[in-house]
């Protein structure tokens, strides 16, 4: 995954419950847990690199903890001081189980 300039995003997640492929699946309130590797993004003049990545539309009928997990469609907004950058760009998923 990556931030729409092009950054890798590395996914960590907080969820040690529900597992898929054996990984983690990642759920709508990591926001704070991805790390975006060397945004190039400037705004105009000023080094603006995305930093967070704010996520929506996770499944509404999978839940983990509360927290929706991340679906295909999920849109996740990548930001640097609050402000909307752009959209991350989801390369690949697991291909083995459908939410909704």
């Amino acid at each position: 995954m990556n931030c729409v300039h092009n950054a890798k995003i590395n996914l960590l997640t907080g969820n040690n419950v529900l597992f898929i492929e054996g990984q983690s699946a990642l759920l709508e309130n990591d926001t704070q847990m991805n790390n975006i590797v060397v945004c190039p993004f400037y705004r105009g003049n000023v080094y603006s690199p995305c930093t967070e990545i704010k996520w929506s539309l996770g499944a509404n009928k999978v839940l983990v903890n509360g927290e929706k997990v991340l679906v295909k469609t999920s849109i996740g907004e990548c930001k640097a001081s609050g402000l909307l950058q752009g959209i991350a760009v989801i390369q690949q998923t697991q291909q083995k189980v459908t939410a909704l």
